[in-house]
């Protein structure tokens, strides 16, 4: 498989399979002591940035840990637990550090505009695009 990074093209080997629900749950962060009132507004969900303690243990610079999606049908295949670590738009990636960053970010977006998100989960790395960011 060839993938476009950072400019380049590169080839990859890939092997396709599927994470069984319980190990995608035994490999989930730890919940935030704080309560998660960290809003993406315009996604429809409830994400908290990463405690020290879950930077350490992932071993991320940053990332918004994904607490609850309100609209789970228009969110497709993003899901709770997961970690937002980066966002693509238009060939340009944008690492992922606060949640004051990211609707920053899709604030400059219209809204019929398509992302694609690099996320966590478990211990595997992901793409989910998301159609219209309204």
């Amino acid at each position: 498989m060839q993938v476009w990074r950072r400019g380049n093209l590169r080839d990859m080997t890939v092997v396709v399979g599927e994470i069984p629900d319980e190990k995608i749950t035994a490999n989930r962060p730890a919940r935030n002591a704080k309560p998660a009132d960290f809003s993406v507004a315009r996604l429809g969900l409830m994400a908290s940035e990463l405690t020290a303690e879950q930077r350490q243990a992932m071993k991320l610079p940053g990332g918004l840990l994904v607490d609850e999606i309100r609209n789970p049908a228009a969110r497709g295949e993003l899901r709770q637990g997961d970690v937002i670590l980066a966002l693509i738009h238009k060939r340009a990636t944008t690492e992922i550090r606060s949640v004051e960053q990211f609707n920053k970010l899709l604030a400059q977006f219209e809204r019929s505009a398509n992302i694609t998100l690099l996320i966590r989960r478990g211990e595997m790395q992901t793409f989910v695009t998301l159609k219209g960011v309204n």
